[in-house]
């Protein structure tokens, strides 16, 4: 959380209008980590949290009429869950723990009763798709023991809803919603990738670990062994790794499965890897120092030189945190702009 104040910058006024624009000002604030800049006067609070009522009416009643969930509905409900986060940070989590602490719960009651009210097929992808009612129920599970009313979840087992968007609304809702276990079953056996990780993710199979674990090296298995998955392959062993980062899972649990993926190599046996070949994208999106320090030790200046040259077809390898450690890296930045 550790952003820096400009005490310089002009201070940032909510404006009134277009609710849904509003809010993108302060998505905006958000990404360029400004979040200092959110206002906390009441009258802005009070504007911003009836904006995001409003814009929650706006998604579901435009979703459907369109008859499906656009990506602009999705985004719009993602950029809510962006501005709750960046008010944990605003007085020091002050109005987090105050008055952002009740509007979630009163928000997360009021998401699903009023996508009841409409199409709950696609009321459903659409708070799937957009995560909203995942961070509510992180954000709620952090200050609080708070038992939401199952039948706010429950009310979406129609036959309409697709299983998947019923298991993805339990295992979102889990945080807040512990007794869904005792109503709703999952079959493990059934669940797709996106699904077992939302419920690894979500603590949701946390007494089921040696199923979870035995679900994770079957789809590790069928994806490895298909020549036509290679990128599903690749995407999950990201994500496990993600998940041990996080401390969810021990990821030794499946290094049978992972062993020639680059990024158990990078984490175990960075010495065996050819940094002048090295697909840089492997960075994307990495979040281990231990990966980065590896690679930075044993690719050495080559790799820095790689990653420099990147850096000036794009500017925005900067914002993912593996490279910017890498271009920082102040012995071969001095060396580099020697020319050597």
């Amino acid at each position: 959380m550790g952003r820096v104040r400009n005490e310089q910058a002009e201070p940032f006024c909510y404006r009134t209008g277009n609710e849904r624009r509003g809010i993108r000002s302060l998505v905006c604030l958000y990404y360029k980590d400004r979040v200092y800049e959110f206002p906390a006067d009441k009258e802005s609070l009070d504007r911003i949290m009836s904006d995001i009522m409003k814009t929650v009416d706006y998604c579901f009643k435009r979703t459907s009429e369109k008859g499906y969930v656009e990506p602009q509905m999705v985004e719009e409900l993602h950029n809510i869950a962006l501005v709750l986060r960046g008010y944990c940070e605003v007085k020091y989590g002050d109005l987090w723990n105050s008055v952002f602490n009740d509007f979630n719960k009163k928000l997360f009651r009021y998401v699903l009763e009023q996508g009841a009210k409409y199409d709950k097929r696609l009321t459903a992808k659409l708070l799937v798709r957009s995560e909203l009612l995942q961070a509510l129920s992180i954000y709620i599970y952090q200050f609080q023991n708070y038992e939401c009313d199952i039948n706010l979840i429950l009310n979406y087992n129609d036959i309409s809803v697709e299983a998947k968007d019923r298991n993805m609304l339990c295992f979102m809702a889990y945080q807040v919603c512990h007794t869904l276990k005792d109503k709703y079953s999952v079959n493990m056996e059934e669940l797709s990738v996106e699904e077992l990780l939302t419920g690894i993710r979500t603590y949701y199979f946390y007494d089921r670990k040696e199923e979870t674990g035995r679900r994770i090296r079957e789809l590790l298995s069928i994806l490895k062994e298909d020549g036509t998955s290679g990128s599903q392959y690749d995407r999950l062993v990201r994500e496990l790794f993600l998940l041990y980062e996080d401390k969810y899972i021990n990821i030794r649990d499946f290094e049978d499965n992972i062993r020639q993926h680059i990024l158990y190599k990078l984490m175990y046996h960075p010495g065996d890897i050819d940094y002048r070949l090295l697909d840089l994208n492997v960075f994307v999106n990495i979040k281990s120092r231990i990966m980065v320090d590896n690679a930075i030790k044993y690719g050495g200046y080559v790799l820095y030189k790689r990653v420099r040259q990147e850096y000036k077809r794009n500017k925005d390898i900067v914002y993912s945190e593996a490279f910017r450690q890498i271009l920082d890296h102040e012995a071969f930045r001095r060396m580099y702009n020697e020319g050597l």
